[in-house]
């Protein structure tokens, strides 16, 4: 998965959080600022370019959260921060996919495909909304649907989405080996190694095949000498 960035201390932590909070207004989990109905801001042109400035802000503090994940606590801030800041920018396609990641550590899976297909959505051709759209699917056993997910997200790799081969090829192989196809997943594994040689995540998941398939190869030798 995509690095998430941390916060570099508490202190830096602490001090976004006040001023956040001095420029928002609190919101309970069920208003639309927590998640879904992302209705229009009702505020003054001045307030709504002090939104605009923070938009970035409020998602780094919501990866900050996300990155840390210290206790469920700070995932339900992370989905609320997220949720403020779909009101200023509902069509942004990279919050939806935060939003999603957040779903996700949450175990809410049906939630977390709600927003990735928000994304997919607003950005059909963007390969990292379509490779969380397949680890979504995937956690919820919808292997096929995933496979192919995976494969659209190959085709639409752009030239800065280098850091995601890695991520597509581990997904691929995990899928392909989930659904019994051991030969095609190691081959995944195996050209992922070939763009990505230093991966230690490919490596993982290539060596348990490869040790199968040594064991597989024992065995019709025994076999024959009998």
């Amino acid at each position: 998965m995509r690095p998430l960035s941390a916060p570099a201390d508490a202190g830096a932590k602490n001090d976004f959080k006040l001023a956040y909070t001095a420029s928002y207004p609190p919101a309970s989990r069920d208003s639309p600022a927590a998640g879904w109905r992302v209705g229009a801001v009702r505020a003054s042109p001045e307030a709504m370019e002090t939104y605009e400035n923070e938009f970035e802000d409020v998602l780094e503090m919501a990866r900050a959260l996300l990155g840390g994940n210290e206790d469920p606590a700070d995932l339900w801030e992370a989905n609320e921060l997220v949720g403020r800041a779909l009101r200023i920018r509902p069509e942004d396609p990279e919050a939806w996919i935060l939003k999603c990641q957040i779903l996700s550590a949450l175990d809410d899976d049906t939630a977390a495909l709600a927003a990735v297909e928000m994304a997919v959505r607003r950005a059909p051709k963007m390969a990292e909304a379509r490779y969380w759209l397949a680890a979504v699917l995937a956690d919820l056993e919808r292997y096929d649907e995933a496979l192919a997910e995976v494969e659209r997200a190959f085709g639409q790799l752009a030239d800065d989405d280098g850091w995601l081969v890695e991520d597509l090829y581990c997904e691929k192989g995990m899928i392909l080996d989930t659904l019994g196809h051991r030969d095609k997943a190691r081959a995944a594994y195996e050209e992922g190694l070939s763009q990505c040689p230093d991966s230690t995540l490919l490596k993982s998941g290539l060596e348990p095949l490869r040790r199968e398939q040594i064991r597989s190869s024992f065995r019709v030798i025994q076999g024959g000498l009998r």
